[in-house]
């Protein structure tokens, strides 16, 4: 299995609608995790907030599982 770019990870807005591409960032200096193009400004930089928030919503969904897992065991 692959391992990911840890968290936390950061959008990068385009800030004109002649912008080809949102981005997301990881921490670490020049770690571009992904590039986000699309028809409006509004929806690449909706994409990139999105994509951004994957690492926190990963360690949530995690961790409800451990508290789920932990439930049916009692």
């Amino acid at each position: 299995m692959n391992k990911h770019t840890p968290g936390p990870w950061y959008p990068h807005y385009a800030k004109a609608d002649h912008c080809l591409s949102s981005s997301v960032w990881g921490q670490e200096p020049g770690n571009q995790v992904a590039v986000i193009g699309g028809k409006s400004l509004e929806a690449m930089n909706a994409n990139a907030r999105l994509i951004a928030a994957a690492p926190a919503l990963y360690a949530d969904a995690k961790q409800l599982c451990e508290l789920v897992r932990d439930f049916m065991n009692d």
